[in-house]
């Protein structure tokens, strides 16, 4: 017992030594902005002054050129895709690039996956933080509360906000990654840094995997965490409502492309909670005057026009694509600029 109360001691004082040493942080995003990265992407809406505004991650990237698409809308369109980005990412563009722009476009479309829209906490720690860097604010309190405190339980945020081995995590991993490859593995084969590097980038690279099972791995990963399927309770702790929110008060129309899967190539592949999803989800948008392209189910999409897991191609897959998008949008846009 009395091992017990010394030790229980011993932490109090560490404990109080390291909010004396370390002041506790003030967000548990902790994040960097990157201000001149964020003024140079308004100033990109400025200089081109487009009518629509795509925004997404690589899965955008692929499929849309953004000066093709221009002309088959036949208004000026501009692609703002961050590889690797999701709904946090495209909350803050949304909130402090393009809506805060001196030019506000007609429209702005958000290109994602099944449910990715409602589940804030993907993609928001290591190296994902680089990109939310780009478009944040020096203070972002719903970025915080939903992105990371929402998944941490008590403990994760008493270390997050006191304990600097617990929030300089991420350095740690990167850095040993560094001394791992730049000097064991180097010693091992007599060479350097660089081209260990470019060795291990070369060996397992993406495009040497098998499609469809790098498909069936990506889906198993997805869904190894708790369920995203419940509409209803994921949507109210989402970025979902409040960007909704922000294109009501700027008179901004919203579009949600939901992209087709290398897995939506397969008959009844998806299950039925994800489709009740997609229901409710698209209710939802209808009640507060955005619009939901499902793509999923298109038939033109075929697999010969896939690329790598659920990109399509740059090139015969894009153009597929951008006309059968045109032609879902271009009605879309007449009605919004008509109205104007």
């Amino acid at each position: 017992m009395g091992h017990l109360l010394r030790l229980a001691v011993v932490l109090v004082i560490l404990a109080g030594a390291n909010i004396v040493l370390w002041p506790p942080m003030d967000s548990f995003a902790q994040l960097k902005p990157d201000r001149d990265k964020r003024l140079r992407l308004k100033k990109a809406i400025e200089l081109q002054k487009p009518s629509i505004i795509l925004a997404g991650n690589s899965l955008l990237d692929n499929s849309v050129n953004h000066l093709q698409f221009s002309k088959l809308l036949g208004i000026k369109a501009l692609k703002m895709s961050r590889n690797g980005s999701a709904s946090a990412y495209w909350y803050l563009l949304f909130k402090n690039v393009i809506a805060m722009s001196k030019h506000k476009p007609d429209s702005v479309a958000f290109f994602f996956r099944d449910y990715f829209l409602t589940n804030p906490s993907y993609r928001v720690t290591g190296r994902y933080k680089k990109l939310l860097e780009e478009v944040a604010l020096k203070k972002e309190p719903l970025l915080d509360r939903l992105a990371y405190k929402s998944s941490m339980n008590p403990v994760e945020q008493a270390f997050a906000l006191y304990s600097p081995l617990f929030q300089q995590r991420d350095n740690a991993v990167n850095q040993l990654e560094k001394t791992v490859k730049g000097k064991f593995i180097s010693s091992l084969i007599d060479s350097r840094f660089k081209k260990v590097n470019k060795s291990i980038k070369s060996i397992f690279n993406n495009r040497k995997l098998d499609k469809h099972l790098l498909t069936i791995k990506q889906l198993e990963a997805e869904s190894s965490g708790r369920r995203l399927y419940d509409f209803q309770i994921e949507n109210k702790k989402s970025f979902l409502p409040h960007i909704l929110d922000i294109g009501r008060k700027k008179g901004i129309r919203l579009l949600f492309v939901r992209m087709k899967r290398r897995r939506d190539l397969f008959r009844e592949s998806q299950p039925e909670m994800l489709k009740r999803y997609i229901d409710d989800l698209e209710k939802y948008l209808q009640d507060n005057g955005a619009t939901l392209l499902d793509f999923t189910g298109n038939k033109k999409l075929t697999e010969d026009l896939f690329s790598l897991g659920d990109h399509l191609s740059k090139d015969s897959g894009r153009k597929v694509f951008m006309r059968i998008l045109a032609k879902k949008m271009k009605p879309l846009l007449s009605r919004k600029q008509s109205a104007r």
